[in-house]
């Protein structure tokens, strides 16, 4: 199975979605529907794809390989913000 593909399906979403949070998660900033129409366009008809959104893939297939909990919201894929990963933060308490 391609990589997009299985990152869609893994996403639970369709490929067009994938390749604009590919776009936000690379550029940090949403795309324009032309400009995701015409990459998307020559992705259908030539299987072609820009690097980033290769890598995007590869990164959902390799978190869900490592069985990590797989949440879309996670992924951006409102188009709100990039992907940004964060260190939890351990709550500290002191007593004076």
């Amino acid at each position: 199975m391609n990589a997009f593909v299985q990152a869609a399906t893994i996403l639970k979403t369709g490929e067009y979605q994938v390749l604009k949070q590919a776009y936000l998660n690379w550029h940090g900033a949403c795309a324009d529907e032309d400009e995701i129409n015409l990459l998307f366009a020559q992705y259908m008809q030539f299987g072609v794809l820009p690097h980033w959104a290769e890598s995007f893939a590869k990164t959902v297939i390799s978190d869900f390989n490592a069985q990590l909990d797989i949440n879309p919201g996670l992924y951006s894929l409102s188009c709100f913000s990039p992907r940004v990963a964060s260190r939890k933060k351990i709550p500290t308490f002191s007593i004076n």
